[in-house]
């Protein structure tokens, strides 16, 4: 019985690039969470995701416009955790921002930290050599160009302790004139602090 979910933004175009390093560095690929932007996470129960939440979700979610974005610059948190930053992160944080304000209850990792920083996970917990070594590979790969058009309510907990997508909620439609953004703005990867 699933007992744990979380909103997402996809970010399939990636999973070409940093599906390998994931699936070795990243529990939670191994586990079949995609390449993703995490929106909210711990949400709900899933026992306690009813009509009236996904209709309240659809109708908060359809307010922001897709929008495209590139993976263009490496980051860390700490020493054990690498990922891949979105430019811009401003709709990722707009999206987080408005589900909170529509289900206070549910904070980002459960107000573990003070500021929402967008992030697409590469790396978890594996040895600081190894992540190291992935953000020097990847970084020759960036930047890697994306849109964002849909959420993904995924759910945690059966017996083999997988994620499955519960439901997806559409991003409303921003006019043509919306152009990828390339991420030109390209740096040497930083290590982590010593």
């Amino acid at each position: 019985m699933a007992t744990y979910s979380a909103l997402i933004v996809p970010v399939l175009e990636a999973e070409e690039i940093v599906g390998r390093y994931r699936r070795r560095l990243d529990p939670t690929a191994r586990r079949g969470m995609p390449a993703h932007i995490t929106v909210v996470a711990p949400f709900a129960e899933p026992s306690e995701i009813d009509e009236a939440t996904l209709t309240s979700l659809t109708s908060v979610l359809g307010k922001v416009s897709a929008f495209s974005f590139a993976l263009s610059d490496i980051g860390w948190f700490g020493r054990k955790v690498t990922y891949l930053a979105p430019d811009p992160a401003g709709p990722f944080v707009e999206l987080t921002t408005r589900v909170v304000s529509a289900f206070p209850s549910y904070v980002p990792y459960g107000g573990e930290f003070a500021e929402v920083v967008p992030h697409l996970t590469v790396g978890e917990g594996a040895l600081h050599t190894r992540l190291r070594r992935a953000t020097r590979q990847l970084h020759e790969q960036l930047p890697v160009p994306a849109r964002a058009h849909e959420v993904w309510l995924m759910t945690l907990g059966d017996e083999r302790a997988t994620w499955k997508r519960m439901h997806t909620f559409l991003l409303g439609e921003k006019p043509a004139a919306d152009q990828p953004v390339l991420g030109t703005n390209r740096q040497a990867p930083d290590d982590p602090p010593q």
